[in-house]
């Protein structure tokens, strides 16, 4: 819409996530310090293997992008909500 390349709008939402996992670690030091000094390795290895899974992630999203387009994660996205509203429909009526 803003007319990004496909490899700029990736990597924008990459990015984008870093300052979120940052809040959200401030928010549980301000709210939960003994949770977070208790666990702060676990978090920290978390964190660290997300932004090394991410990386390569985007790298081959990148490099599938180069040779191919985005409506197979549409097609996929439409039967995944399909999918999904079949079961909801299941479960409540």
């Amino acid at each position: 819409i803003v007319g990004l390349s496909i490899k700029s709008s990736a990597e924008y939402s990459f990015l984008a996530s870093i300052p979120i996992m940052l809040g959200v670690s401030l928010k549980l030091l301000i709210s939960d310090g003994v949770y977070l000094e208790q666990n702060i390795y676990t978090i920290l290895l978390c964190n660290v293997s997300a932004f090394i899974a991410g990386i390569v992630a985007i790298k081959y999203l990148l490099k599938y992008l180069s040779s191919h387009s985005l409506a197979v994660f549409g097609w996929y996205r439409v039967v995944l909500s399909i999918g999904l509203l079949c079961y909801i429909l299941i479960q409540y009526f």
